[in-house]
């Protein structure tokens, strides 16, 4: 049984089609029809100022749990889990014989992004699969007594390189340098530095861009399925930044780029030198300086950036590294 968020983008569906390529059978509960619909009504957003919870949160637990008894499944994996109850964990654990897993796509203790009822359940699961090494101590501290790191990884039916369909492709999707993901505040201030020379062309996709005055006219939108294959065809540039309030080594973007065949320049992280070669298969930066010596350099030297992005997508598609392998490795994880 699989519970996540089953919009083509996201892990959870990822994983869907993973476990539909092993052939295994399941049973998937996709969240988006309970909190997604209502994210920014207004009814929404005065049940959470009162209760701190979505107003689905009981019918979620209360489904999910009846979902479980019915359908007895061996393993319950689920991807992230900010609503879900610790009871319904614990009545569903004294019901069935099933294994929990919970594949951490985000640090459960920063209180940015993260629930009471994600960090209470903790304790309650059978694995917990970190895709960020430095919060592996965090989560044991808090009960779980069996934790891994288990990276993100790539789905080959979302991402792959896609041709640009004439003229009026090429004018929408063109840059020198893409970013996509949010504008968290320590981000803000690359971009600025980035446009302080006129002629760069900037795109910028993803949540509040558009709210920052000098960057609104390089925020084109959001990138999903075709838009984000298209996006990192037409650069010359894919930007990998890491989020640091999420404790991150990597990203979901340090495989999606490659694989989209798009040559990366990633932040300078261990775990970013673990996965490439420097300068073979991808590039790094330490500071914004750097960062802007080497777009420099490579926006300007064709040939060394294609055959860069090319020894990055043949490293991602000969590894180990969809979300296929990143399921099998959980599952060999259980105790």
């Amino acid at each position: 049984m699989l519970v996540g968020i089953g919009l083509t983008h996201h892990v959870g569906s990822f994983f869907d089609r993973a476990i539909t390529q092993l052939e295994i059978p399941h049973l998937f509960v996709d969240e988006w029809r309970y909190f997604g619909g209502l994210s920014r009504s207004v009814a929404q957003k005065i049940w959470r100022r009162i209760f701190s919870r979505p107003i689905q949160y009981q019918k979620f637990n209360n489904d999910l749990l009846k979902i479980a008894i019915d359908y007895c499944p061996d393993v319950i994996l689920i991807t992230q889990g900010l609503y879900i109850s610790p009871k319904t964990i614990i009545k569903i654990k004294n019901t069935q014989k099933s294994i929990f897993i919970n594949y951490a796509t985000d640090d459960p203790f920063n209180n940015q992004i993260s629930t009471s009822d994600l960090l209470s359940c903790i304790f309650l699961y059978d694995l917990y699969a970190c895709t960020k090494r430095r919060i592996m101590e965090d989560v044991e501290k808090s009960g779980c007594k069996n934790v891994a790191y288990v990276p993100f990884g790539y789905d080959p039916t979302v991402h792959f390189p896609q041709s640009l369909n004439g003229d009026s492709d090429k004018k929408r999707f063109s840059s020198d340098i893409i970013f996509i993901g949010g504008a968290d505040m320590d981000r803000i201030p690359i971009m600025q530095s980035l446009i302080q020379d006129p002629g760069i062309n900037l795109h910028l996709y993803g949540i509040y861009w558009k709210r920052i005055k000098e960057l609104k006219k390089h925020y084109h939108g959001f990138a999903y399925n075709d838009v984000f294959r298209k996006a990192h065809s037409g650069t010359k540039i894919g930007l990998c930044l890491v989020r640091r309030a999420n404790r991150d080594g990597h990203a979901m973007r340090t495989f999606e780029i490659p694989a989209c065949g798009t040559f990366m320049l990633a932040e300078k992280t261990e775990e970013h030198q673990e996965l490439f070669l420097e300068d073979k298969e991808a590039v790094f930066f330490s500071d914004v300086d750097e960062l802007k010596d080497k777009f420099y350099f490579y926006k300007d030297h064709v040939l060394e950036r294609k055959k860069i992005a090319e020894a990055g997508r043949c490293k991602i598609r000969r590894g180990k590294f969809t979300y296929r392998d990143r399921l099998i490795e959980i599952l060999t994880k259980v105790n």
